[in-house]
């Protein structure tokens, strides 16, 4: 029933978390109405492609080429590292101002049922990284309270005991506050203040 070119902006918009054909059908009208904000998306996007990429120290998003603006801030306490699933996780700790250590994304949970390769690669990278680095004095481990976020949790931690004597890094969870099933990115800031607070 739509033109080509629409039906492929709705199964672009379809690939986006939690958006069905009906809500990428009013994306795209809307955006058909409003022609300024279709050419500021336009933009923004290329923006995207070309100028944004990945942190080198933590995955977290920094201009193309370059470390993120957490990485390179001077005040932060670099004794202490947060392993987090998604970049949206450390954004909403961030917005807590509670946290002031540097941040790691895994990216993904790792599964005990698909294949988590990138998760894995990462949590051996930050393994390494963390044994050459004789001032990390804690890993905090801000996960979601998800099964899959436990598992992960536990992966991490089996691979700690293997690789990192215990007496020279403390490695933490995230404590009560969070409720069974709750992510950290739909979490509020005293749930996540408690969280980092009762960490065990």
């Amino acid at each position: 029933m739509l033109p080509n070119p629409l039906e492929e902006l709705q199964k672009a918009f379809e690939k986006f978390p939690g958006i069905g054909p009906r809500q990428a059908n009013r994306f795209i009208f809307f955006l058909m109405k409003q022609p300024q904000d279709l050419d500021q998306t336009v933009q923004a996007l290329i923006g995207l492609k070309n100028n944004v990429g990945l942190c080198k120290e933590c995955y977290l998003p920094a201009n193309l080429g370059e470390a993120c603006y957490i990485c390179l801030d001077k005040k932060r306490d670099k004794s202490t590292v947060y392993i987090v699933e998604k970049e949206s996780d450390a954004i909403n700790m961030e917005n807590v101002g509670k946290f002031s250590g540097l941040y790691f994304v895994l990216g993904e949970n790792i599964s005990p049922i698909r294949e988590s390769q990138m998760a894995k690669t990462r949590v051996k990278e930050i393994i390494r990284r963390i044994k050459k680095d004789p001032d990390k004095k804690e890993v905090i481990l801000a996960l979601n309270n998800t099964r899959e976020g436990n598992f992960t949790a536990l992966y991490v931690e089996e691979l700690f005991k293997e690789n990192i004597e215990s007496s020279k890094i403390k490695l933490t969870r995230l404590g009560r506050g969070l409720s069974t099933g709750s992510e950290l990115e739909y979490s509020d800031e005293e749930t996540l203040r408690n969280a980092f607070e009762n960490r065990r």
